[in-house]
């Protein structure tokens, strides 16, 4: 059988069909290890969530194979000011360098840090490495044994 990963990472807005949905089409039939990222936001105001809610709703829905989860606190995502010069842009280039990095783009570098770290601890690496977002919502099993290698699919609808 084929060494599975299953990273998950994006605001924390679950709906539990999404959350059965993931388990029992993808993580249970691959048996499949798990990493999590979460922002501790739910929504783009940056309403904050209780991180023991997100802990305990991991805890209470994978209570096996969860290889590790963080929590983090997105900052605003900054582009370039509107109406500036381009003197007043390479003035902050480096704050606008700084700034262009997406959220959700931090949590993808997160995951994969994180998935490189256990690799390295067990000696091998997955065969497979499946992200996904939380919203997910499957209508039938992903076999990553019947998948070919080096090939991006696409899976689900999202809420």
């Amino acid at each position: 059988m084929k060494s599975v990963a299953v990273a998950i990472s994006g605001q924390f807005r679950w709906h539990q069909d999404a959350i059965d949905s993931i388990k029992k089409y993808l993580i249970e039939p691959n048996d499949a290890d798990l990493y999590f990222v979460f922002s501790n936001q739910v929504n783009n105001n940056y309403k904050k969530i209780d991180e023991k809610t997100i802990e305990k709703t991991i805890q209470s829905n994978f209570p096996k194979r969860t290889i590790s989860l963080t929590i983090v606190t997105d900052v605003r995502f900054k582009g370039l000011k509107p109406n500036s010069t381009f003197k007043d842009d390479i003035d902050n280039e480096l704050d606008i360098i700084k700034d262009r990095i997406h959220p959700r783009n931090k949590k993808m570098e997160i995951l994969s840090l994180d998935i490189e770290a256990e690799e390295k601890r067990r000696g091998k690496p997955y065969d497979s490495i499946v992200y996904v977002r939380p919203t997910l919502v499957l209508k039938d099993y992903i076999i990553l044994q019947n998948l070919e290698d080096d090939t991006v699919y696409t899976f689900g609808k999202y809420f």
